[in-house]
């Protein structure tokens, strides 16, 4: 099973190589997955009940746009000595990298 498990995250791999998506996060350097969520804006539009006021100036406050910067899903690992993020990691395959 796990040739198979690897056989398909290798396919993954290459698939997103082909189609040259561009994203915010990044991929995954072991499984593929792409680290990019949802739009900020979208987040506060549900926040404040469709107010686009509020969502937009929520939005702001991380540069975010209607159209553009999104919430990632690639969690830092932080060194308190070093006062840096020094490894990422991945939320589905767990596997971990340097920064």
């Amino acid at each position: 099973m796990n040739d198979e498990v690897d056989r398909l995250r290798a396919q993954k791999k290459q698939i997103y190589k082909e189609i040259d998506v561009m994203n915010e996060h990044g991929y995954c350097p072991n499984c593929g997955i792409n680290f990019d969520g949802d739009l900020i804006f979208d987040t506060f539009m549900e926040r404040y009940d469709g107010d686009e006021e509020k969502a937009l100036e929520s939005a702001s406050y991380y540069g975010a746009t209607k159209t553009k910067v999104r919430w990632g899903h690639k969690i830092a690992l932080y060194d308190m000595e070093k006062d840096m993020t020094t490894r990422w990691k991945c939320p589905d395959c767990e596997y971990v990298w340097d920064r």
